[in-house]
């Protein structure tokens, strides 16, 4: 029942903030905080969840982080041993990935995920929006992806068990890594908007273009 709030943290050797291998990280919220760095490759991440249940990401910007040999610069790391979790509400921008989800039920809803970069141009391994990999039970719903040089989804050979996606927008995005042949059980993918992305996953009632009609893409406004 920890509460990490209104903190700006930054220029950290290694995470910003770092749940470690325990148990005892039940019920944490960390919400509000301003989480980024601006010494590149020589700080790790924002967030490295190594074991959590009821956990809270909410609220939080996150930015700034590059692929070192210590990290691969993504903001939000979820690893296997983590389970309810909901991410939501989150600003994630300039780093090599936005999101990596490993294990355990995820909800991620109504994320900005944006103008990302691939370190040293390798757009198939960086500058991805979302990895999935052993995943079980997961909510993709309400989301902004957009302007990512690398991977929409990378999509582990673990693959992904009950995916819920619905009312994402999506836009310039690379091709998908990994195969949607991964996802697995019950599948509900619908009412999504896919404008210039290289991949799409098709359903019944989406949207597809060019120009999704941001108020301030130059500035990082996508209302």
């Amino acid at each position: 029942d920890n509460v990490i709030r209104n903190n700006v943290i930054f220029d950290c050797k290694g995470d910003c903030i770092q749940l470690y291998k325990t148990m005892q990280n039940y019920g944490t919220l960390i919400e509000g905080n301003d989480l980024y760095t601006t010494l590149g490759s020589q700080s790790e991440n924002a967030i490295d969840v190594k074991a959590a249940r009821n956990l809270r990401i909410i609220n939080n910007k996150m930015h700034g982080f590059h692929d070192s040999e210590d990290s691969d610069g993504v903001a939000l790391k979820i690893n296997k041993d983590s389970d309810d979790i909901l991410v939501f509400g989150n600003d994630i921008f300039e780093s090599n990935g936005g999101i990596r989800v490993s294990g355990g039920d995820v909800d991620t809803i109504r994320n900005v995920i944006h103008d990302l970069h691939a370190d040293g141009g390798e757009t198939s391994k960086y500058g991805y929006g979302i990895q999935f990999d052993v995943v079980n039970n997961v909510y993709v719903i309400n989301n902004t992806i957009a302007n990512t040089p690398g991977p929409l989804f990378w999509i582990a050979s673990g693959g992904t068990n009950n995916m819920t996606m619905k009312n994402n927008l999506f836009y310039k995005t690379n091709k998908f890594k990994g195969s949607t042949s991964d996802f697995n059980g019950n599948m509900v993918i619908d009412y999504n908007g896919w404008f210039q992305c290289q991949e799409t996953i098709s359903s019944p009632h989406q949207v597809t273009g060019d120009a999704p009609l941001f108020l301030d893409e130059a500035n990082y406004d996508y209302h």
